[in-house]
């Protein structure tokens, strides 16, 4: 590979890393697995076909990180590597070299200027990961609720267990727990053990076939602090679901503190038995949204990139790069990369230039469907409920507040609006706008199949849903 090559395969690996957790990871990224491009084609081989079948699943994940950081998808190629490709380190980018290693580079490495700034960016964000604690949590109206919480926890560890973290895909919810197990430690506590679900299954499944129960089970009850991410993952795995319930349990009783996140809140768990949904809502729970622009600003601020880049330029990126923010980073990835490339400082004409197309292949526009889906699984409604001619309140309430949202966040007409839900007329579709707005301003609330909901809540979560999308 040449040195610019090496370079994005570099910014690749840390981006991926950042996407997935470092923990997954170095589970199956970090045993020293092969990356190279050839022409469009990232070529990715893995130590042996268990790990190759692991590391196909992470597809989505790794074409997501190209469009990131080099503003387009690549062919993706995987394989087990042969005995002479993990003998070659020419042609080979070994996924090591951008996590793990500390050993000595080769001369090729040492003499290249853009290697030796991966190398440091790379050391950089490997400390950062290592060492975070609740000081380097940018704060905001996003997640100031969500930042008190974990000092709370901390505070009086397992006064309120389970703590479960609720907020959409790059709201900061693992780099939260993260913090929370760096805090954890440095006050002291005796054993914190951070997982996600895909993690404890995995563990649990190699327990049931071979290692061991007894060995599992230590593992994660003979803790002070346990910290799973993503347990919206665990439906559907009844087994898994069951072993978790029991695991809680013990934990709770022994007043050790549990910490999950999830991607919604306990109620919204349906997949999951009730009972455990009960036990979920039954310590404490608190929300995290995406950052807003001053937290962008504040981030790119406190990055830890080798780059220089003027204040207008972080405003730019930060203006564009709303909703998930690992985009933040995938953006200073790749103006990294274009600087090294074209041998250029990063004006705010060339960051426009390189991030343009980046973000234009982001954007997504929010449809009619989109909102009817939303409001459907916020309501526990169907479509034909929402399209019907009921005037029950449990069928008007969640069709007008569709109507209200499709006039927020879409440009279709009052007339398009009016046909999509049901064949009405314009006029109805300002009737349900000016309802809506007059429930806002008296803080009233929707009937639902579940109970009353308070219409602030219900429209919140309705958004979250539509940004996540």
């Amino acid at each position: 590979m040449t040195i610019v090559d090496r370079e994005i395969v570099s910014a690749l690996l840390d981006a991926l890393a950042g996407k997935i957790g470092k923990e997954r990871f170095d589970l199956w990224f970090g045993d020293g697995s092969l990356w190279n491009i050839q022409d469009s084609t990232l070529r990715i081989r893995a130590r042996d076909a268990f790990r190759l079948d692991r590391v196909r699943g992470f597809r989505r994940d790794i074409q997501e990180v190209c469009e990131m950081v080099i503003g387009r998808s690549l062919e993706l190629s995987f394989a087990v590597a042969t005995d002479d490709e993990v003998g070659s380190t020419a042609d080979h980018f070994t996924a090591k070299l951008a996590t793990k290693q500390d050993g000595p580079q080769t001369a090729t490495e040492v003499s290249s200027p853009n290697t030796v700034r991966a190398a440091e960016r790379s050391a950089k964000l490997k400390s950062g990961r290592k060492y975070r604690d609740l000081s380097s949590m940018v704060v905001g109206d996003s997640n100031r609720m969500a930042v008190a919480s974990a000092e709370r926890i901390l505070r009086c560890p397992g006064e309120a267990s389970p703590f479960l973290l609720y907020g959409p895909s790059g709201s900061g919810k693992t780099h939260l727990l993260d913090a929370i197990r760096g805090e954890a430690r440095r006050r002291g506590l005796r054993r914190v053990v951070l997982q996600t679900a895909e993690q404890f299954t995995s563990s649990f499944v190699e327990a049931i076939q071979g290692s061991g129960l007894p060995s599992f089970r230590s593992k994660y009850r003979d803790v002070s602090v346990l910290i799973l991410d993503d347990v919206q993952f665990f439906a559907g795995k009844r087994a898994t679901l069951v072993e978790l319930q029991h695991t809680l349990d013990s934990l709770i009783r022994d007043g050790r503190q549990i910490v999950l996140s999830s991607d919604r809140p306990p109620a919204q768990l349906s997949a999951i038995p009730q009972e455990l949904r009960t036990r979920l809502a039954g310590g404490l729970v608190a929300d995290i949204s995406t950052p807003d622009f001053a937290m962008r600003c504040e981030m790119l601020e406190r990055s830890t990139c080798s780059l220089v880049l003027s204040s207008s330029v972080k405003r730019l990126i930060a203006e564009l790069a709303t909703g998930d923010a690992r985009r933040l980073a995938g953006a200073v990835h790749r103006l990294e990369v274009a600087s090294e490339a074209y041998h250029c400082d990063v004006t705010l004409e060339f960051a426009e230039r390189m991030l343009r197309d980046l973000f234009q292949a982001h954007q997504r526009v929010i449809g009619l469907r989109d909102i009817e889906d939303a409001v459907c699984e916020a309501f526990g409604v169907d479509k034909n409920c929402l399209r019907s001619s009921r005037r029950d309140r449990v069928a008007t309430h969640p069709r007008m507040l569709a109507m209200w949202l499709a006039r927020k966040h879409t440009r279709a007409g009052l007339a398009e609006i009016g046909r999509f839900f049901g064949k009405r007329s314009h006029s109805t579709v300002i009737s349900a706008d000016k309802k809506v707005q007059s429930m806002v301003g008296s803080g009233s609330c929707f009937e639902t199949l579940q109970g009353p909901c308070h219409v602030e809540d219900a429209i919140a979560r309705i958004e979250r849903r539509l940004q996540a999308s």
